[in-house]
């Protein structure tokens, strides 16, 4: 799951696992460390299974990023200097939660005042050098989120938050990998993985060839992609489709928002049309923004406000649904409401849609 938003994980997983509420996945992160937060895919947070930490640290070391350079360039060091922060990163952690600003001091102790220095505009003051390569050295295996201190995040050692893990094999992580994006977003493209990953086309194209013996060729309206034969058996294409049309609120960076494609498919073209006037684009509906699919297509914009025993739901339609859909987004809201331990209300208007950073 993305893990920016930690409200977002706490629906993304409720929507996902029956009988789940936000408690639950609370207690999963800061309870029994079930589930781990930390830089991952595509260089930003997510939130993995604490058990599986190592599979896709060893399935991301295989997927580098094309403009790493770039990336050392803006922050003006090199490789070298680059894993020589990152090195001191993991030595100043441990097992008790460290907020950024005394990680930041750490560092400095060890590598110079130099890192701590604010740069840039990031977070309205910039960051500094520590800050930018932290996602290195969560991806290292040195350093995950531990739970809050107030408003202040902190960072722990993985091995001492949620035990040491055996190393696993690049080619195996790296199978298994590929084996659950086609699963949760197949039928695929390489290009699609690629994207998905933010790696290079030939790095893409490798993982697919792990398990090419495996993988079934399928065209979907003429799109030639790639799946898995369990899940082409488990789709059942003669099975009627079932009365009425479903629907889901689905928060900020949801999973089936940033990993589906095609784009134009899953945000259709009359939808993206329908906010082009308020400067959202389609990036904003598959992305950034709490979004109301139905039938799998985004159909809304939504917005929750929480009160004390209860939780404003507002749902700006932006195409003509019909009373089925209305009944379906109003029991999804009900499920919102369940996921979050609130009694949902619900009402259909304008909602002021702003993309998070």
């Amino acid at each position: 799951m993305h893990g920016q938003l930690l409200a977002s994980v706490e629906l993304s997983v409720g929507l996902r696992v029956v009988d789940t509420t936000r408690a639950d996945v609370r207690a999963a992160l800061w309870g029994s460390r079930a589930l781990v937060r930390t830089y991952g895919l595509r260089g930003t947070i997510h939130v993995y299974p604490a058990d599986e930490l190592a599979l896709w640290r060893s399935a991301l070391d295989a997927l580098p990023f094309p403009n790493r350079g770039r990336m050392l360039d803006a922050i003006g060091v090199t490789q070298k200097v680059a894993n020589e922060v990152v090195d001191a990163i993991g030595e100043a952690v441990g097992a008790v939660p460290l907020p950024l600003t005394e990680l930041e001091q750490a560092v400095a102790l060890r590598v110079g005042a130099w890192v701590g220095e604010r740069r840039g505009e990031a977070f309205g003051s910039g960051q500094s050098r520590v800050r930018s390569l932290l996602p290195d050295a969560c991806r290292a295996g040195l350093v995950c989120f531990g739970p809050n201190d107030g408003v202040r995040v902190t960072y722990v050692r993985p091995s001492d938050w949620v035990g040491p893990q055996r190393p696993v094999s690049s080619d195996r992580a790296l199978a298994t990998f590929v084996r659950r994006y086609l699963a949760s977003y197949g039928p695929a493209t390489v290009r699609d993985f690629r994207e998905w990953t933010m790696t290079s086309t030939g790095a893409a194209r490798r993982a697919f060839d792990l398990i090419r013996d495996e993988l079934v060729e399928v065209r979907v309206d003429g799109r030639r992609s790639w799946w898995l034969p369990a899940a082409l058996d488990a789709v059942g294409l003669s099975r009627p489709r079932a009365d009425g049309p479903s629907a889901q609120l689905l928060p900020h960076f949801d999973p089936y928002l940033v990993g589906s494609r095609p784009r134009d498919v899953l945000v259709p073209r009359a939808v993206q049309s329908a906010v082009a006037h308020r400067g959202l684009a389609r990036h904003d509906l598959h992305a950034t923004l709490p979004v109301v699919v139905v039938d799998g297509a985004v159909a809304g914009l939504w917005k929750r406000t929480p009160r004390r025993e209860t939780v404003e739901i507002t749902v700006e339609p932006l195409m003509d649904l019909s009373p089925a859909a209305r009944g379906a987004i109003e029991a999804a809201g009900d499920r919102v409401g369940s996921i979050l331990g609130l009694r949902p209300e619900l009402a259909f208007g304008r909602v002021e849609a702003r993309p998070h950073l």
